[in-house]
């Protein structure tokens, strides 16, 4: 029997290019150019070089369109490499255009 979606908003998996910045445990001022793993109208999975913890606040500009948003950090992975560590964040408002895509879901 196939598992029944339970997520808020669907996942699409494409990659997207973003500017993301946030502060720093350390109180510096973070900047780096990555993309999506997967997104939604709610947030994103993306891959980072620079550490970054759960429940801090990111700024993530879409390359694209050159609008920007706030999110926070809602997970981020045990397991890192050269590339960096996976992390997902969840805007602080849901935006059905941010990624210019048309609204889905409900």
């Amino acid at each position: 029997m196939p598992q029944e979606e339970r997520r808020r908003s669907p996942r699409i998996s494409s990659s997207i290019p973003i500017q993301a910045s946030w502060t720093g445990a350390d109180g510096k001022f973070v900047e780096e150019q990555t993309h999506t793993e997967v997104f939604s109208n709610l947030g994103a999975r993306i891959l980072l070089k620079n550490t970054i913890g759960v429940g801090q606040e990111i700024k993530i500009i879409n390359q694209h369109s050159q609008e920007s948003m706030l999110g926070r950090v809602v997970w981020v992975s045990d397991y890192s490499n050269v590339k960096g560590r996976l992390a997902a964040f969840e805007f602080l408002t849901p935006s059905a255009d941010f990624w210019g895509t048309i609204a889905y879901g409900s």
